[in-house]
């Protein structure tokens, strides 16, 4: 199980004042997040996203696929089933950029799919382009994102897994308000986001 607190920015003009505001992030991290689903809709039925992730750090480039499966979301708390696991970054640009098929690749998230839902076969519905700053602050990892969205709007949130989302609600709500960044709690995720707002289904 995974559980996220994720507040966004109002204003997602923002990012760079809360930028300064915290310490220098230990990394940034540049993804193309690819949305799959099953030619049949098994996976949507199932509530079950399928996400290939292209990350690039200083010119190096990995890839992971991710299953989710959201569980709960309540004032900006997140609790979701998740499997994630790596794949070669060759694979993933062959699917990608070659249109390979992802189910061909013997990984758990495959083998998942293929056991449990009886996928054979998935298509890339579309891409979201994400920047990542992750930042230590107060004892907690945050992963600060500026999202593009297929109709060109931006969105920007601080995402913390943790196991004590209030305690990071109250060390983030405590430095966003002595600086005047306005926050908000964050009911959907990215990729609700991404099929409201231009992604294709």
């Amino acid at each position: 199980m995974e559980q996220e607190l994720k507040l966004a920015l109002r204003r997602p003009s923002e990012l760079g004042r809360l930028l300064e505001t915290l310490p220098e992030p230990r990394e940034v991290i540049r993804q193309a997040n690819h949305y799959l689903v099953c030619v049949d809709d098994r996976t949507l039925r199932a509530a079950v996203m399928v996400r290939l992730r292209i990350e690039e750090r200083e010119g190096n480039a990995t890839a992971c696929l991710t299953l989710k499966r959201r569980l709960r979301a309540d004032e900006g708390v997140f609790l979701s089933w998740e499997l994630e696991e790596a794949v070669p970054i060759q694979d993933a640009r062959a699917v990608t950029e070659s249109g390979a098929e992802l189910m061909s690749l013997a990984n758990p998230c495959t083998l998942w799919l293929a056991r449990e839902l009886e996928v054979q076969a998935l298509r890339v519905q579309g891409t979201l382009l994400n920047v990542r700053h992750v930042v230590e602050y107060e004892g907690f990892i945050l992963e600060v994102d500026r999202s593009e969205f297929p109709d060109g709007s931006v969105d920007v949130e601080i995402e913390v897994e943790t196991e004590d989302p209030e305690g990071a609600r109250r060390a983030l709500t405590d430095l966003t308000d002595r600086v005047g960044i306005a926050l908000f709690q964050q009911n959907t995720g990215k990729y609700t986001r991404y099929l409201k707002r231009g992604g294709q289904r």
